[in-house]
C-alpha cells in the first residue's frame, strides 16, 4: 500500500480539468472544428480583402479554442466545493483501489471505477464518478511517483483480448 499526502491549489485544478478536456473525445473534436473554422475564417478573411466580414462570423471559432475550454477550467473553481479540497489529502493505493480522504470527507474507489486515467510527466488525473482525483508527481519523490505511475498504468490498463 503506498500512502501519500499532497496538497493541491486552484492551478492543480485548472490544469487537470484542462488535461481531461482536451484528452477527451469531445475536446479533440470540439478543437478540430474551432481550428477549422478559424482557418476557413482566415482564408476567406484573405480572399476577400476588401470586405469586413461580420462580428457574427468570429463566435464559432473563438467559443470553440477560447470560451468553451476556459469555461470548463473555471466552473466553480473560486467555489466552495473545490475550497474543501484546497487542504491535505491523503491518498491511499494498493492492488484493490483507492481511498481518497480529507478531514471532512472519505471515499473508497476499485481500479475498476476509474473511467479513464490520465498520466503526464507532472500528474496523474483519475476519473471516476463524480469527480478527477488529481496527484501531482512533482509534489512526490521521484521513486514514489514512478512506482505509482507503475501501478496505475498496470491497474488502468484494459487487456487487448478484454476490450
Amino acid at each position: 500500500m503506498t500512502d501519500l499526502q499532497i496538497t493541491l491549489t486552484r492551478k492543480d485544478i485548472a490544469i487537470a480539468r484542462l488535461l481531461f478536456y482536451f484528452r477527451s473525445g469531445l475536446g479533440i473534436v470540439l478543437t478540430i472544428l474551432g481550428s477549422v473554422f478559424a482557418v476557413t475564417l482566415v482564408s476567406t478573411l484573405v480572399a476577400n480583402r476588401n470586405e469586413i466580414l461580420s462580428f457574427h462570423s468570429y463566435l464559432l471559432p473563438v467559443a470553440l479554442l477560447v470560451i468553451l475550454p476556459a469555461s470548463v477550467t473555471l466552473a466553480g473553481l473560486f467555489g466552495p466545493a473545490i475550497s474543501k479540497w484546497l487542504t491535505t489529502i491523503t491518498y491511499s493505493f494498493s492492488d484493490s483501489g483507492f481511498n481518497v480522504s480529507i478531514p471532512s470527507v472519505s471515499a473508497y474507489f476499485d481500479w475498476t471505477d476509474v473511467r479513464r486515467a490520465i498520466q503526464t510527466k507532472r500528474y496523474i488525473v483519475l476519473s471516476v464518478p463524480g469527480a478527477l482525483q488529481i496527484v501531482p508527481l512533482f509534489q512526490l519523490p521521484s521513486d514514489t511517483a514512478k512506482d505509482l505511475n507503475i501501478l496505475i498504468y498496470q491497474k488502468t490498463q484494459t487487456p487487448k483480448n478484454q476490450k
